[in-house]
């Protein structure tokens, strides 16, 4: 996170199938992982100015897209929070793992456990991983009204008492 520091670290993937990191208490330099960044916010999503929201958006549509296309997957987003400072820091890593012959194969098996009600298997194709990734990321973070958006509302008239 170059020179922001940094409370909490977080790697998410989109899933919540085996994304915990038991941790201890007091313990602030583990990355943490999906499960414990929704713990961390107790399921409600980051909420984030508009302008950044697009940004954000528009870099991990694109990034995922590309990523997609050359048969990556198993990429996740690292987000570094500092709560006292109310600063974020994201970025997208982990980006080196191809969607070969053999995760191909591995999907298919592990697909056909879904017959007898298991799980959706965790190894996805670079399509569904890169869906997956960007339908996370809607989730995790939301666009929130920033204190200039309220200026049109000063000529509204009030109630009276």
């Amino acid at each position: 996170f170059y020179a922001t520091p940094v409370t909490h670290i977080f790697d998410l993937k989109g899933s919540v199938r085996n994304r915990y990191v038991k941790t201890k208490p007091g313990e602030t330099d583990r990355v943490l992982l999906d499960e414990n960044f929704l713990e961390y916010t107790r399921g409600f999503p980051i909420p984030i100015e508009e302008k950044t929201k697009d940004e954000m958006r528009h870099a991990i549509r694109n990034d995922s897209k590309f990523l997609c296309d050359m048969e990556v997957v198993d990429y996740s987003v690292l987000v570094g929070l500092n709560e006292s400072t109310r600063v974020m820091a994201i970025g997208i890593i982990d980006y080196v793992r191809q969607y070969t012959w053999e995760r191909r194969i591995e999907t298919g098996v592990k697909s056909m456990g879904m017959i007898t009600g298991k799980a959706s298997p965790t190894v996805i194709s670079p399509e569904n991983y890169k869906v997956r990734f960007q339908l996370a990321t809607e989730r995790y973070f939301m666009m929130a009204p920033v204190q200039t958006s309220r200026a049109g509302l000063k000529n509204l008239p009030t109630a009276s008492k």
